[in-house]
């Protein structure tokens, strides 16, 4: 879980999906607090 995108990495869109993206290959899931959309986990809580 990180606080925003901006948090997590400050490299551009590429690159932080290219994050994500090795993140939940290896079993990973990514949340993002303030960013509710940004998350591997399913949809969020309370949709």
């Amino acid at each position: 879980m990180v606080w925003a995108l901006d948090r997590f990495t400050r490299e551009g869109v590429a690159e932080t999906f290219e994050y994500i993206k090795r993140l939940t290959s290896n079993g990973v899931e990514f949340v993002s607090f303030t960013e509710e959309h940004f998350r591997t986990t399913g949809p969020p809580e309370n949709s």
